[in-house]
């Protein structure tokens, strides 16, 4: 595994002999929250990757929300939608876009009744309940 961190905070994890399987993982930290923008597949050791993200990050927070931005998500497995759960558990908000991404988050909040509900950047969902 190659793992490359670039000056502007963005962390890449290449498995070398699947190179266009990756997961981008890029923190943009702001005034009220910090935003994990998550870009690939979230499945297999990218899972892992972004624990590890999230464990760096949760020390940083200060009383900012934690945002985890899956707009460019294009594969969730198993792991990555059990830690998304666990997560979201914790108070980090999932925002989404696609069909298959809001099922993904959407699921979890059925799943997990006891959170917090998802935001879904699009309101589709929200507005068609």
């Amino acid at each position: 595994m190659l793992i490359e961190i670039a000056s502007s905070g963005t962390a890449i994890a290449l498995l070398k002999s699947e190179l266009f399987k990756m997961l981008r993982i890029t923190v943009e930290d702001a005034t009220d929250h910090v935003r994990l923008k998550l870009e690939g597949n979230l499945c297999g050791p990218w899972v892992t990757e972004l624990e590890d993200c999230w464990r760096a990050a949760t020390p940083t927070l200060a009383g900012r929300r934690l945002k985890l931005d899956l707009t460019a998500v294009s594969r969730i497995d198993c792991a990555g939608k059990y830690l998304l759960a666990l997560l979201r558990g914790t108070g980090a908000e999932l925002i989404a876009s696609g069909a298959a991404t809001r099922e993904v988050v959407e699921r979890i909040a059925l799943d997990w009744p006891g959170y917090r509900r998802c935001k879904d950047t699009t309101d589709s969902l929200r507005s068609s309940r």
